[in-house]
């Protein structure tokens, strides 16, 4: 499914997630290394706060960049020391694709960071390809059980503090982690961060720009498929985040990616850079085009969530435009793809859950026009729920 709705996030409705022991001690660790002086403060962060005291990052140099630049000084060349990032990049039949996706990490300004890459029962030449980077790449080999299962077994081989996730056939903008790493380091209490995307064919030309959104309710907006561009490829994570929702659902056929995205902004004080440091490969002819089997999986997502009685009230009282809006982005998907039975009755759900839903769905046609009519045309998702 495609979701094309901008965001209005940066809010999390626990803001329990905190430095580990090991990232606590890190300024004391790096204190016997050459460090610049701290910033002035007129060039710190700006940090603005809405109603719901969601954080604004807006600076381009924050405190957390000056740690960076003495950890990595500290790591660099040294393959014995712990890293301070894990990459996990989960691969299948990627061979086309993984070296760019390698590369792109190997040559990111931040550099104290393992690789590790999750053959998920590929038949191609996707080992050879990785084995070729020699020990700069963890290649992890297992039966094929699908993108979760692949990242799961990436988490549990990880050493790193912070976890990151890159897939095969994407690739990173040079400064991305350590932006990332920045904002994070300078503030503790946010325990994931996301980025914008640019979504790209498969020679990398680009076809739309998707930026992230910085304020708003995060997870409203997560919950109605705002500004998640490209997840998964886009997220940095704590480990003691990660460590406290778990592992990504394995027995969701697909939108496990929405499933992660929902709990990160409900525990983890998940925030965004706006800025696309993300090159995300979109194709016309993948599983994410089968509608049928985003039903169940959505469905089940939405049943937990709900029947969980801790959820904030506020959610609990959108419970009819959260479904009604999943049952929108069903009607869309048969819509583009001219089933038309499938198509009348999810509109007709989602406007009994919601009738607010009309006007959306009135000027889809106008809107899908613009996109065939713009350079890059239609640009459908490889996966389903951004």
């Amino acid at each position: 499914m495609d979701c094309r709705e901008p965001n209005r996030s940066r809010e999390s409705d626990n803001r329990d997630c905190s430095l580990s022991r090991r990232e606590s001690t890190l300024p004391q660790r790096l204190s016997r290394k050459r460090v610049s002086p701290p910033i002035p403060s007129h060039r710190r962060a700006r940090v603005a706060r809405t109603k719901r005291s969601c954080v604004v990052l807006a600076a381009r140099d924050v405190p957390g960049r000056r740690i960076l630049r003495g950890y990595r000084s500290a790591f660099f060349g040294s393959s014995s020391i712990q890293p301070l990032v894990s990459t996990v990049i989960p691969a299948h039949n990627a061979d086309k694709t993984i070296d760019e996706a390698i590369r792109s990490v190997l040559t990111q300004t931040f550099l104290s960071q393992e690789i590790i890459v999750v053959d998920d029962g590929s038949v191609d030449n996707t080992r050879l390809s990785v084995e070729a980077f020699g020990d700069r790449v963890t290649y992890v080999g297992q039966k094929q059980g699908g993108a979760a299962a692949a990242r799961n077994t990436g988490i549990r081989v990880a050493r790193g503090e912070f976890i990151a996730f890159l897939d095969a056939d994407d690739v990173w903008l040079p400064q991305k982690l350590e932006r990332q790493l920045a904002v994070m380091l300078a503030n503790p209490g946010i325990g994931a961060v996301q980025c914008g995307a640019r979504y790209v064919d498969n020679v990398l030309r680009t076809l739309e720009v998707r930026t992230c959104v910085t304020d708003g309710d995060v997870l409203m907006d997560t919950l109605r498929f705002r500004n998640l561009p490209a997840f998964m490829s886009a997220l940095v994570m704590r480990r003691s985040c990660l460590d406290r929702i778990g592992p990504l659902d394995s027995s969701l056929e697909i939108l496990e990616d929405w499933d992660m995205a929902i709990k990160a902004a409900r525990f983890c004080n998940l925030a965004s850079l706006a800025d696309a440091l993300v090159l995300y490969r979109v194709h016309p002819g993948n599983r994410s085009r089968n509608v049928d089997i985003h039903v169940a999986p959505g469905l089940s997502i939405l049943g937990r969530l709900y029947a969980d009685p801790t959820i904030p009230q506020r959610i609990r009282g959108a419970e009819r435009q959260v479904y009604g809006t999943f049952y929108r982005m069903l009607s869309g998907g048969y819509f583009r793809s001219r089933r038309l039975s499938p198509f009348l009755r999810w509109c007709a759900l989602s406007l009994l859950r919601d009738p607010g839903q009309a006007a959306y769905m009135v000027a889809y046609p106008l809107r899908l026009l613009r996109r065939r009519m713009s350079p890059g045309g239609a640009t459908p998702t490889k996966h389903g729920g951004r």
